[in-house]
């Protein structure tokens, strides 16, 4: 994925939603990622959010209901299932400043 296809879906619902995610439920990968290279951050949130928006056409396409896509979408690509021993949450200063990064990763 090109970097000019990567921004345009940083602005994605999903974009966010995966960071949220990721941040319940692999928050050192986050953590990793956030201080050693945030381009690899952003191009794996937007790859997911691409995934996402595949798998959203896909489901469409074969006359799926939106809010039963919305909700394979979630489960499958977005919000998977959390790990049945969640693991130990970042600092919330530390979270705090990862969010505030994602509003503007240009910043």
């Amino acid at each position: 994925m090109l970097l000019e296809e990567a921004r345009q879906y940083e602005k994605s619902e999903y974009w966010n939603l995966h960071l949220e995610w990721l941040l319940e439920n692999k928050p050192q990968f986050v953590k990793r990622l956030f201080f050693k290279d945030r381009a690899k951050l952003r191009l794996f949130l937007s790859q997911k959010a691409k995934q996402a928006d595949s798998l959203w056409m896909k489901l469409q396409e074969k006359g799926l209901p939106s809010n039963e896509i919305e909700e394979i979408v979630m489960s499958e690509v977005v919000a998977p299932p959390p790990p049945e021993n969640p693991p130990e949450p970042l600092p919330e200063p530390l979270r705090s400043d990862i969010l505030k990064w994602a509003e503007d990763p240009d910043a």
